[in-house]
């Protein structure tokens, strides 16, 4: 138990220091997308546990409606907290380049890593209540190290703030308690992505340069 206890807080403490240097060189950034990636599914695929990852066919219909519900969720949490509710004017520009970006690249990564990773090995460390709990706290302090909020970000969501912690955390939760109550990693995916979804229509978030 040790041993792997160690290895979760080295693999975690190098995936937030990347984080963190990401704000004097945004090639970090991308460094470590990579191995929010790369690292999960390497693990999965060294120790055969696929399965347990929530890599598998198993509650995809479950999975699919568990994942929008908490999707709404963290999605009014985080308009809450923007306090928008108003679509922006190039909405549709909004979703052409960001929703594949946001689907296919800015949520993956996250919840391989977070959920996929970190959340079975501190289930299987601490019990699945704890776990969950670990989890959803890590999720939202790293949250609030990346370089991607505050003037000139393209994002309006103010993350360092109690109401920003807030909706992240809330968000935080749901992600994880679909994870852990369908065991596929499909329904954490959909769900953070269907927030993305709600923050581009509103302009809380731009992926258009």
């Amino acid at each position: 138990m040790r041993t792997t206890l160690s290895s979760v807080t080295l693999i975690t403490a190098i995936f937030f220091l990347l984080t963190a240097l990401g704000h004097s060189n945004q090639a970090y950034i991308s460094i470590m997308a990579l191995m929010g990636l790369a690292f999960p599914l390497f693990f999965a695929w060294k120790t055969d546990s696929w399965q347990a990852m929530g890599f598998n066919r198993q509650n995809n219909l479950p999975a699919l409606g568990w994942g929008l519900a908490a999707g709404l969720l963290s999605a009014l949490a985080g308009l809450w907290v923007t306090d928008r509710w108003s679509l922006t004017e190039n909405w549709g520009m909004e979703l052409l380049i960001g929703l594949p970006v946001w689907a296919l690249l800015a949520v993956p990564f996250q919840e391989f890593f977070f959920r996929a990773y970190l959340q079975t090995r501190l289930n299987k460390l601490f019990g699945k209540t704890s776990g969950l709990l670990v989890t959803v706290i890590v999720f939202t302090l790293w949250h609030s190290l990346l370089p991607i909020f505050g003037p000139g970000s393209g994002s309006t969501f103010p993350i360092n703030t109690w109401q920003g912690l807030t909706g992240t955390l809330i968000a935080a939760i749901a992600y994880s308690a679909v994870f852990q109550r369908t065991s596929n990693i499909l329904a954490p995916w959909l769900a953070h992505t269907v927030a993305g979804i709600a923050f581009l229509l509103v302009g809380a978030a731009s992926m258009v340069p």
